[in-house]
């Protein structure tokens, strides 16, 4: 998935003749940060807060950041901010979890059953794409649709 992130951030930068200085500093993210989000042989974990900003920054859809086909087309909703896709991703975590799955998406190690309590009760205000990426994949869920209003 991460791979996939940085393919399309730097398909954007390129399309855009925009360089990472730049984009670190329209976006607030550091240089290094963008960096290691970008390195292709690199496994990074950036939080949500980062992705959105640079999403924000190159006015980019974000959820369309793991898709595919991403449509550079389409603009960053200005909006949506860090709460809003946080509560738009605990919404729609709960629209797609029953007591069952909550448990077993504990038990992946790293994350605890705490983590995912406090993410469902909104305790968490910013969070690792990996824990999003694991969510996920457990409930069958494409990750840009965890992160769209109303999927």
């Amino acid at each position: 998935m991460n791979k996939l992130i940085s393919e399309n951030i730097n398909s954007i930068l390129n399309n855009r003749g925009i360089s990472q200085t730049d984009l670190s500093s329209k976006s607030g993210v550091s240089r290094q940060t963008i960096n290691l989000i970008l390195s292709p042989s690199r496994d990074s974990n950036p939080k949500l807060s980062s992705l959105i900003d640079i999403a924000s920054a190159l006015n980019t859809d974000f959820p369309q950041l793991f898709t595919r086909n991403i449509d550079i087309e389409i603009s960053f909703d200005s909006a949506m901010d860090l709460k809003s896709y946080m509560n738009v991703l605990i919404q729609n975590i709960k629209l797609n979890l029953s007591a069952t799955k909550q448990k077993f998406l504990s038990s992946y190690p790293g994350i605890s059953e705490a983590t995912i309590s406090e993410l469902l009760n909104y305790k968490r205000s910013d969070i690792h794409i990996s824990t999003i990426l694991y969510i996920s994949e457990q409930l069958n869920i494409p990750i840009d649709q965890l992160l769209k209003r109303g999927a």
